[in-house]
């Protein structure tokens, strides 16, 4: 359709152009003849101006379209900028979150030089928007072993449980499996965490079997690995004390801990490449 609009038009323009040239000629030879010019002149003069007046269209049309045909290219290259300027702007927010998280596993090297750590980037996640199983990028070709403690921003993550020649599975703290022995740092008290699927939504995980004979451990209380526990290093900040209550045996507490790493956005986590000689809790 557009290709035949595009042949009238061409065949107007043409047959104008020849009416044109045809009047002009007429109109010389009858100007130099000034009895021609009194006959025909009532009637070269209307036509004169009619021609005038769709020159001046036609002018005006083409004036138009190679006005639309310069802001369609303007369009365009517009475009092609807008564009160009969002891949720049991605690509230096991509490399400012990269930055910001390389800084981040400094800061956890540093708080914990007492440990020789290797960093591993997530590569998968097994259960959504939970990491409570997660797959990292480092495995036995780096020296990772199982039982090995894996840590991030804000402390303990969980343990290496599987390896593979380039990867590595962490089951975290959050999962229901797991089972930690941790104790309070301002009372010395012992307890143990464990995953509960009801409290991971609010980023907290169970605390149980808290022995507190004197009345020492309150909400607020900073939660960190024991040093009797066989498989994670002691001293590694879990979180703190949410709640706490007695236990119907009136021996024992219960409660939760506000865990102070972010288990919805991980991206990069440090593996303890050292580990205890026994492993099994």
């Amino acid at each position: 359709m557009k290709q035949k609009k595009k042949l009238k038009s061409k065949y107007v323009l043409l047959i104008f152009i020849v009416l044109s040239v045809i009047l002009i000629a007429f109109t010389i030879l009858v100007k130099k003849s000034s009895r021609m010019y009194q006959v025909f002149g009532n009637v070269i003069a209307p036509v004169e101006k009619a021609f005038t007046k769709a020159g001046h269209f036609f002018s005006d049309s083409l004036s138009v379209f190679q006005d639309k045909n310069a802001l369609i290219e303007e369009n365009e290259n517009l475009k092609t900028s807008y564009a160009e300027l969002s891949e720049q702007i991605t690509s230096l927010q991509i490399e400012n979150q990269m930055l910001k998280d390389y800084k981040d596993l400094y800061q956890l090297e540093q708080s914990y030089g007492q440990y020789h750590t290797l960093a591993a980037n997530v590569i998968s996640n097994d259960t959504g928007n939970w990491f409570e199983s997660f797959l990292v990028d480092k495995g036995e070709e780096d020296g990772i072993t199982e039982g090995m403690n894996v840590i991030a921003k804000g402390g303990l993550v969980g343990k290496i449980v599987a390896v593979g020649r380039t990867w590595s599975k962490v089951r975290s703290i959050i999962d229901t499996a797991s089972y930690v022995s941790v104790k309070g740092v301002g009372s010395g008290d012992y307890g143990y965490i464990s995953g509960d699927s009801e409290l991971k939504e609010s980023g907290k995980v169970r605390l149980e079997q808290l022995y507190d004979s004197d009345d020492n451990t309150g909400p607020g209380e900073l939660i960190v690995t024991s040093n009797i526990s066989d498989v994670y290093w002691p001293d590694i900040v879990v979180g703190y004390l949410s709640d706490i209550s007695m236990d119907a045996n009136n021996l024992t507490k219960t409660g939760s801990v506000a865990l102070t790493v972010d288990f919805e956005h991980l991206r990069q986590v440090m593996i303890i490449t050292g580990k205890k000689e026994v492993a099994g809790n």
